[in-house]
């Protein structure tokens, strides 16, 4: 029996990572060095996507719409590599996401569809092996994942 994922957000996450190879050719630039010559700094800026860089000119969070029409926004690590994500899933709720350096998700967190709250761990390969959640009468709800399959000898 697989575990049950409650979220949708290592889909939107999933989206959001392959965005960001498109999304890194942009480059948004910061009105920094024009604030302090005394040039006017717009109220609103307005985009589909804005990319903040660090001094050094890497890319560090991305706030971007999905394909689908959703918001997504990926927090990056010194090398470039999204290993957090806040978005909304397919349906309306939202959920944030955790990866670790290879890309694989370790934790989530978000609401399910019913508008009820749940905390997914994953092992090293990014399998869901814990559920933390409260069903939509309060109980708490835990659910443990099914072990790896033994190893086969070949």
């Amino acid at each position: 029996m697989k575990p049950r994922l409650p979220l949708d957000a290592l889909t939107a996450f999933a989206v959001v990572t392959a965005f960001l190879v498109g999304a890194a050719l942009a480059r948004v630039t910061a009105p920094g060095p024009a604030a302090a010559q005394g040039v006017q700094i717009p109220r609103l800026v307005t985009a589909e996507t804005f990319i903040l860089q660090d001094r050094a000119g890497k890319s560090r969070v991305l706030i971007t719409m999905l394909p689908d029409g959703r918001t997504g926004m990926a927090l990056l690590d010194d090398q470039g590599r999204p290993r957090a994500g806040f978005g909304f899933e397919a349906n309306g709720q939202p959920g944030l996401a955790f990866t670790d350096e290879q890309g694989k998700p370790r934790a989530a967190f978000g609401l399910r569809a019913d508008g009820t709250p749940a905390l997914t761990m994953f092992d090293a390969d990014g399998v869901a092996r814990i559920e933390l959640g409260v069903g939509v009468d309060g109980t708490a709800q835990l659910n443990l994942g099914v072990p790896p399959p033994p190893a086969t000898a070949e």
